[in-house]
């Protein structure tokens, strides 16, 4: 859940998850086999994802999910969140800061929505969690974070699907461009030869 470029990102420690439709057919196919038919499942976006979401449906279904997409207006999506009305959904989530906590803190079981949207909770990620918050030492910190991005992985609250990436386009000229992990620039240090 950690995006690369903050501190606790480690993609050798946190195994994500990876594109495996062969075993996703098996587990449907399984799971109908000992209960049925599945039910529809509804993904409930606003109108700026709905490409999005009608593609992810399409390769859901090619799953055999019986799913469908429907779009809300944005406030309207936003409130049945806040209201635990929205089981499954398209979010996007821009941390504040660039600190991990930014991204656990949609999971901590204290948080009401928002952020906790998913109503996630689990007593190790939440005692991780407090424990992260007053910790000092920040090597400490980031093995915190890494064992909560693991239950995070492991229990599945959410799917992160991808994180944007910006390219910047710069005259030769400019020199001393540097950006922060939040892709904010430093204009401080920019130099125009």
């Amino acid at each position: 859940m950690i995006p690369i470029g903050l501190p606790g990102y480690d993609s050798n420690l946190v195994k994500g998850y990876t594109y495996q439709p062969e075993k996703a057919q098996q587990l449907i196919a399984e799971w109908k086999k000992e209960n049925g038919p599945l039910p529809e499942i509804t993904l409930l976006s606003n109108d700026n994802y709905s490409d999005r979401c009608n593609f992810i449906a399409s390769q859901l279904r090619q799953l055999g999910l019986n799913i469908r997409v429907e779009i809300m207006q944005p406030s309207l999506l936003r409130e049945q969140m806040s209201s635990s009305q929205a089981p499954f959904f398209w979010a996007t989530w821009i941390a504040d800061y660039p600190d991990a906590e930014a991204y656990l803190s949609m999971f901590y079981g204290e948080n009401t929505a928002p952020p906790n949207y998913t109503r996630f909770k689990n007593a190790q990620f939440d005692d991780l969690y407090r424990r992260a918050l007053i910790v000092s030492d920040e090597q400490e910190r980031i093995k915190l974070y890494q064992a909560m991005d693991r239950i995070i992985i492991e229990e599945a609250p959410c799917i992160p699907l991808f994180y944007d990436e910006i390219i910047h386009f710069l005259q030769f000229r400019v020199k001393g461009w540097n950006c922060s992990s939040l892709n904010l620039p430093d204009l401080k240090r920019i130099d125009l030869n």
